[in-house]
């Protein structure tokens, strides 16, 4: 659970880093103008008012990716065995590995579901909700 976590967040980490380099060449290319202007004696009001305008922008376009950012919910893999490196079934009790931690969502029962009356051309997944065409044999 705690791995998932992690993986979550360095997710969440690398789109939002991202999103920073995009957006460092114009914030930069403003705050030097800024600086720029006092350096030629405007008027500090005015550049006050800028660099302030500047930071709110600046938290209005970083916000919603901390306040939106959702949780995924995972459905479980299924896998019940382990292996080693060489591919022989082992315990799996202290592996780490998913037929250890069996993290996620159950999958529901059914998991699959067949249409009737005119959906019965279709198979519904019930666990992603995807419906699938029947074959006809």
């Amino acid at each position: 659970m705690i791995f998932l976590i992690v993986v979550r967040l360095a997710v969440r980490l690398f789109c939002l880093w991202g999103f920073i380099m995009t957006s460092t060449n114009s914030i930069y290319r403003d705050l030097r103008s800024a600086a720029t202007q006092v350096v030629l004696h405007k008027s500090p009001h005015m550049v006050k008012n800028r660099l302030v305008v500047l930071m709110t922008v600046v938290l209005i376009l970083f916000l919603p990716v901390f306040v939106l950012a959702g949780t995924v919910e995972l459905p479980e893999t299924g896998q019940t065995t382990c292996y080693n490196s060489s591919g022989s079934v082992i315990a799996c009790p202290g592996t780490g590995q998913d037929g250890d931690i069996q993290a996620g969502v159950p999958w529901p029962s059914p998991r699959f579901t067949a249409g009737t009356g005119t959906g019965a051309d279709c198979v519904t997944d019930n666990l992603t909700g995807l419906m699938w065409q029947r074959m006809q044999t």
